[in-house]
């Protein structure tokens, strides 16, 4: 059996520069786990390793959870990166099967090409639904904005896990030990609530996306 399907790919940026293997492996493995079941409803096939710790992939039943699996999953493994690619096109051997491993087909050929091309690039995501300027615009965008939450710094970072723990400004700065005006600064800084909204814009957006 054919079928159009949406599979995810991924490789470990720099995995061969990583001197802790075993620490590292144990904790992509424990990262993968828990994506699985907290996004259970949006794979067919669950995210798992293929190649030792380097090559990584599953089977999406939709799209609009992607940008939010390529977030949680690199916080996950904070110390290291994993590129991401989405790609939907055909499985033609192995469909229907758990292990990602013993399918193949046109959509795992052009996933391989993509993510040597976004490597090229030095991006950390990529797309095809075959749909032209459309995959480009939404592959920039999803670039774009990991790129931006990657440059804030530890204290952007713990003032935003604190804020939205918490709710209210007073609150997590208290929390904190700083300033209410301090909080804020940091917060602007890092463009938290442009970020916020952009990325409601985005996930909204690939709510919407149909790939009939």
């Amino acid at each position: 059996m054919t079928e159009k399907k949406l599979v995810l790919y991924g490789d470990v940026v720099d995995s061969r520069k990583i001197k802790k293997r075993n620490r590292f492996e144990k904790n992509l493995k424990k990262s993968i786990k828990e994506i699985n079941k907290y996004y259970n409803g949006s794979f067919e096939s669950k995210l798992q390793i293929i190649k030792g710790i380097d090559e990584l992939g599953g089977v999406l039943g939709r799209i609009d959870d992607i940008y939010n699996i390529l977030i949680d999953l690199n916080e996950k493994i904070h110390k290291s990166e994993i590129r991401l690619v989405v790609v939907y096109d055909y499985i033609d051997i192995g469909f229907g099967k758990q292990n990602i491993s013993e399918m193949d087909g046109e959509a795992f050929h052009k996933a391989n090409k993509l993510l040597k091309e976004i490597k090229k690039q030095d991006f950390i995501f990529g797309l095809c639904l075959n749909r032209g300027e459309f995959d480009k615009i939404l592959e920039g965008n999803i670039n774009l904005l990991y790129f931006i939450r990657k440059d804030r710094t530890k204290k952007q970072n713990k003032a935003i896990d604190y804020y939205e723990e918490y709710e209210k400004q007073e609150k997590a700065a208290l929390k904190l030990g700083i300033k209410q005006q301090s909080l804020s600064k940091l917060l602007q800084r890092a463009r938290y609530s442009q970020i916020k909204k952009l990325e409601e814009n985005l996930n909204s957006a690939l709510e919407k996306i149909s790939l009939l």
